[in-house]
């Protein structure tokens, strides 16, 4: 069966590898939109046809208007129309999913393109980079592969973790009740202004993020760098959101809970295979609503890194 996806610029083939969908930069189909995630969804072979996967991106992704459930497979059908975040009239992050032989919907839009995502323009850099008009684009192979030895799956590896999602922190109510006496409001309207506050700040599009990098030398191996990840963020308490292979290795989502200085947000941490002897740990958070986290991001993941180099320690000695 043929199939594709058919957006605002064109078509995108799918073949016989899973597509990645999401802002961040190592993903198949990158959508730049304030609205996606850095690992929003995933469209993957599914018998003889494909199923659709939200990786409980913060806004979710709807199939003909339906919020899809986390981390849940969606099968999809000819002519289902796609929608990665929550903007209704977004034809950059909206799509439809066709196959060969079925009539397929046509778009009503005939504006003209969004400015490319290097703009100059802040408020325009959310924006997709323009391609070449009505291009298609050809099924991707797993041969685009930085380390081209067989690794093993993240699931397979956190395998009998079960329990290895605690909550922690404060929830935002009990930081509410913490903070109005400074404010002379009670608890419950103290909590209503900060989520009045936090809704404004989405809308108006702010956001904060910190991005760091660790890198593990040799002779640290895949499989153990990212069990030290996952003990690490269990051992400090951090949610796990999702967590996934991609074709450079694994990534980890989890959530950066409230606190007295920031919002709640996210914390993603891909694991990179890149070669025997070197192991990358990109790490990134996002809080929206603010545009300051008053060093939360930057505290977090540095946290998340010495933690997984303890545990890696531990499990190599």
């Amino acid at each position: 069966m043929e199939a594709s996806l058919n957006g605002r610029y064109g078509r995108i083939n799918l073949g016989a590898a899973k597509l990645t969908i999401g802002r961040a930069s190592n993903n198949q189909l990158i959508l730049t939109d304030s609205q996606v995630s850095g690992y929003h969804a995933e469209i993957r072979p599914d018998g003889q046809g494909y199923s659709i996967i939200d990786f409980g991106s913060t806004n979710g992704t709807f199939v003909n208007e339906y919020r899809l459930t986390p981390n849940v497979p969606r099968s999809l059908n000819p002519n289902d129309r796609l929608r990665f975040g929550q903007s209704i009239n977004n034809l950059g992050t909206t799509f439809t999913y066709e196959v060969r032989g079925v009539a397929p919907v046509k778009s009503t839009y005939s504006g003209p393109p969004p400015p490319p995502a290097n703009s100059s323009n802040p408020r325009q850099e959310y924006q997709q980079q323009q391609p070449p008009f009505n291009p298609v684009y050809p099924p991707l192979y797993e041969d685009n592969k930085m380390n081209a030895q067989h690794r093993p799956s993240i699931r397979d590896i956190v395998a009998g973790q079960a329990n290895y999602t605690p909550s922690s922190g404060m929830s935002e109510k009990e930081i509410a009740n913490l903070l109005a006496p400074f404010t002379q409001l009670s608890g419950d309207s103290y909590y209503l202004s900060m989520k009045e506050s936090e809704a404004l700040g989405k809308a108006l599009g702010l956001k904060s993020s910190k991005q760091l990098q660790k890198i593990f030398p040799g002779p640290y191996q895949y499989a153990t760098t990212v069990l030290a990840c996952i003990l690490a963020l269990r051992h400090i308490g951090r949610e796990i959101i999702s967590f996934f292979d991609t074709p450079r290795g694994s990534v980890i989502e989890v959530k950066l809970p409230v606190d007295v200085l920031a919002y709640a947000g996210t914390l993603t941490i891909e694991i990179i295979d890149e070669s025997p002897s070197r192991i990358v740990l990109n790490g990134t958070t996002e809080i929206q609503g603010q545009m300051f986290d008053w060093g939360k991001g930057k505290r977090a993941l540095e946290q998340v890194f010495e933690s997984t180099e303890q545990y890696l320690r531990r499990l190599t000695t």
